[in-house]
C-alpha cells in the first residue's frame, strides 16, 4: 500500500473502523478455536486465517476490490463481518468434507462450536451439501449468493464478481490446505 493510499485509510476512518469491528470478531472466532481438540485446532485457525484473507480482500481497508464491489467498507458492523466469517468458514468445511469425508462429520461439529453467526454457517451448508462438490462453479455461487446478500454489496447477476470471488476464496482455501497438511497425520485433499 502507497503512504498516500494509507493516509487516506486512516484519515477516511476505514483502518479505525475496521480495527473496531472486525478485530473484536476475529478475536472471538480465534479464542472459540483455540480451545478445539487437535487437530481440529490446528484446521479452524488455518481456516480462520483464510476466512481473513478473503474478507480483506473484500472490504479490507485498501479498497481492493471497492470499485468491483461497490461498498464501502465502513458500513460494515460486527454482526456483517460474523457473518462473512460464519459463511466462509462454512464454505471451507464444505471443501474439506468432500476430499476427506471420514471427518464431515467432526468438521461440521466444530464449525457449530466455531461460527459467531451460526444460522448463516448452518443454512449455507445445508444448502452445499446438497449439491455435487464437483460442480465448483455452482458451489462458488452459492456461496457468492449468500456473501452479497449478507454483505449488502455486489452483484449476484455478475461473472467477474462470482470469478474473483471463486478465485480468492479457492486461492485462500489451498493456501490453508497447504499450511495444515504437514501439521496433521492424514491426507486433508
Amino acid at each position: 500500500m502507497s503512504l498516500r493510499k494509507y493516509l487516506a485509510n486512516v484519515l477516511s476512518g476505514r483502518i479505525k473502523h475496521r480495527s473496531e469491528t472486525n478485530g473484536p470478531v476475529i478475536a472471538e472466532t480465534w479464542a472459540k478455536a483455540e480451545i478445539f481438540d487437535p487437530p481440529f485446532d490446528i484446521i479452524f485457525a488455518q481456516f480462520i486465517v483464510s476466512a481473513e484473507v478473503v474478507v480483506e480482500t473484500l472490504v479490507g481497508p485498501e479498497g481492493k476490490s471497492e470499485k468491483l464491489l461497490l461498498t464501502d467498507p465502513r458500513k460494515f458492523d460486527q454482526h456483517n463481518f460474523r457473518c462473512l466469517y460464519s459463511a466462509l468458514l462454512a464454505y471451507f468445511v464444505f471443501l474439506s468434507s468432500t476430499s476427506t469425508p471420514f471427518l464431515k462429520g467432526a468438521l461440521q461439529w466444530y464449525l457449530l462450536q466455531l461460527q459467531t453467526a451460526p444460522n448463516v454457517g448452518t443454512r449455507l451448508l445445508d444448502s452445499l451439501n446438497t449439491m455435487d462438490p464437483r460442480h465448483s462453479t455452482l458451489t462458488s455461487a452459492q456461496v457468492w449468493d449468500t456473501v452479497v446478500d449478507l454483505g449488502g454489496f455486489g452483484s449476484k447477476e455478475s461473472p467477474s464478481q462470482l470469478v474473483f470471488f471463486s478465485m480468492t476464496a479457492l486461492s485462500a482455501y489451498l493456501a490453508a490446505v497447504k499450511a495444515i497438511k504437514p501439521k496433521v497425520d492424514f491426507d486433508i485433499m
